[in-house]
């Protein structure tokens, strides 16, 4: 009987199947143990300074080692090291100082980079980028297709410069140190990659001066055309307001901004978000997702009630989440907007509870053949 290799690899998938499970399955035949193996040496996850850890990814799963002995154990195994595709890295607040070994965490790097041919992912947490980093990816030139985590920091420029197979790129910028500053691009910079996934995670709450988005000009021109998913942060230092470029966009993520948690008032207010939308309606958008940047009461709710919020939809949506509390008088009166070009299937909203739908918003979706679903929280719509 012929395999289903399809349904097996989903279930190598599964995070709940251990190494002991990943490495019997490789015995299950010649076509199984490709599969079983990739799983289980696929991610490197390095946590520094944090003494040991036990979040490994698939890669030697409950084999509790400092990063130090992981990454040698990898480099100095030719078997091990071909199939590593994603690096995972991370710091963690220690108290008192450990030596992490190979004298410091930019060596590692540079023996996992240059051991590593195959590495195509890149996570690095929030915070944790680092120029040595920036840099040993720039001298071995991993055919990396995403970076999660990346700073404009020192020597950031010039490894984006050589990475011209990127298609998933997250940018992510706080302000907790005023040293924390962006690089800006060398002069005439120009990218050799065409993104598809575009994330860009700032915290706003910034005593040190607002987001000058002038600094990603090279980023957003590299992609303009290519750019499948964007997921941005808008509010009181806004990364883009004007989403016209991004010809080929089919999903934006939305996530409104404000300064202080639990002040409504902070919140940008919806006219501004109405005036940036407006630059949506000639973009071929499938799913248009309006989240909270942060957990609280917001005035997003009141977007259905605002005359011009329906003309900013484009035709082509069939997905609009919102997350927020919604009224069944504010979804019926923006669902009957003459001006309403979009031909929707799905509508998600917040209702604060787990008890489904509000029953006026469901019959109101009903009657006009729309599917209520969950919308969901956080930067996790990329496709």
């Amino acid at each position: 009987m012929a395999l289903n290799l399809d349904c097996i690899a989903q279930v190598l998938r599964e995070d709940v199947l251990t190494d002991g499970d990943l490495a019997r399955a490789s015995l299950i035949s010649r076509s199984v143990a490709p599969l079983s193996r990739t799983q289980l040496y696929h991610t490197l996850h390095l946590r520094f300074l944090g003494g040991f850890h036990d979040d490994d990814g698939t890669l030697l799963r409950g084999i509790d080692w400092p990063a130090i002995e992981k990454a040698r154990a990898v480099v100095e195994s030719p078997i091990l090291a071909a199939k590593v595709r994603r690096v995972d890295i991370s710091y963690e607040p220690f108290p008192g100082k450990e030596a992490v070994g190979w004298h410091d965490p930019a060596n590692i790097f540079d023996g996992v980079f240059e051991a590593c041919h195959g590495v195509e992912a890149v996570s690095v947490s929030k915070g944790d980028w680092t120029g040595e980093l920036a840099d040993a990816i720039r001298r071995y030139r991993p055919p990396l297709r995403s970076i999660e985590g990346v700073k404009l920091s020192q020597g950031t420029w010039e490894m984006l410069a050589g990475q011209p197979a990127l298609k998933h790129l997250a940018y992510t910028r706080g302000y907790r140190d005023p040293r924390e500053q962006d690089v800006r691009p060398p002069p005439r910079t120009r990218l050799p990659f065409e993104l598809e996934h575009l994330e860009l995670v700032l915290e706003l709450d910034c005593p040190f001066g607002e987001f000058d988005t002038d600094v990603l000009e090279p980023i957003l021109e590299s992609s303009a055309q290519s750019l499948r998913t964007l997921e941005v942060v808008l509010g009181t230092a806004s990364t883009i307001e004007d989403f016209s470029r991004f010809k080929s966009l089919r999903v934006l993520h939305v996530a409104v901004a404000r300064k202080t948690v639990g002040d409504p008032a902070e919140y940008a207010a919806t006219a501004d978000l109405v005036h940036v939308l407006r630059t949506i309606r000639s973009l071929p958008l499938e799913l248009l997702a309006l989240t909270n940047h942060r957990r609280g009461p917001n005035t997003l709710g009141f977007l259905l009630a605002d005359p011009d919020f329906p003309s900013c939809l484009p035709p082509t949506l069939k997905r609009l989440d919102i997350e927020a509390v919604v009224r069944a008088e504010h979804v019926s009166t923006f669902l009957s907007a003459r001006d309403c070009a979009a031909r929707l299937s799905h509508f998600g909203h917040d209702n604060w509870n787990d008890d489904g739908p509000d029953p006026e918003v469901d019959r109101c979706l009903r009657e006009r053949g729309i599917q209520w679903v969950v919308a969901t929280a956080g930067f996790d719509r990329r496709r």
